[in-house]
């Protein structure tokens, strides 16, 4: 795998794009760190969206288990660093639409939804400026309005979903204000779905 990772230029060279999406169908090519890499380097190749498409087949299977979906996880993260780093500001932003799908699907309720949150597990593990301010640009569109939501089972996954992010950051310090006033009030939304959670 480190040589595949060495050679990654003439991987993406040499193999079609289906030969790498059967490659990203297979959960088990992406539990060492080359294959992570080499992975989020097929991205580009393949296309945001299609790949996106796979990896929702194969997190939504009843064969993948939530390690597995982790490791998407952070393929789609180390694919967002290249992409920053390298300037490839589309795919960036493409990515970050992805994580945005994720955390919708996070606080679904559905039987999917813990595989959802295991995607979103290497973003707490590898914080920095740049990425707490990719995680409140991503969760920001759904985890307010879910925290608020009249479904308990919304409301539940959304405290789930906060409090391992918890602090919420931005690269704005207006909004950074703004999100320290409304994690305040995600306090008392949390106490009343533990304080639920104890009488069930």
């Amino acid at each position: 795998m480190k040589r595949l990772y060495l050679d990654v230029d003439e991987v993406l060279e040499k193999c079609t794009i289906n030969e790498l999406r059967r490659v990203v169908y297979e959960p088990s090519f992406i539990t060492s760190l080359e294959g992570k890499k080499l992975t989020a380097h097929f991205i580009s190749k393949i296309g945001a969206d299609k790949f996106w498409i796979l990896v929702k087949k194969v997190v939504t299977s009843e064969k993948t288990n939530k390690m597995q979906c982790a490791n998407y996880g952070e393929v789609l993260l180390l694919a967002w660093k290249n992409a920053a780093k390298d300037g490839v500001h589309r795919l960036q932003h493409r990515l970050e639409r992805i994580f945005m799908d994720i955390v919708y699907y996070s606080l679904q309720h559905l039987r999917y939804n813990k595989k959802f949150m295991a995607m979103l597990e290497p973003l707490g593990k590898a914080r920095s400026k740049q990425i707490d301010a990719m995680i409140y640009r991503t969760f920001e569109p759904n985890l307010w309005r879910s925290l608020k939501a009249a479904n308990e089972t919304v409301r539940c996954n959304a405290c789930c979903l906060f409090l391992p992010f918890y602090p919420f950051v931005s690269d704005d310090d207006i909004v950074c204000f703004n999100l320290r006033e409304q994690s305040i009030g995600v306090i008392p939304v949390w106490l009343r779905v533990l304080f639920t959670a104890v009488l069930l």
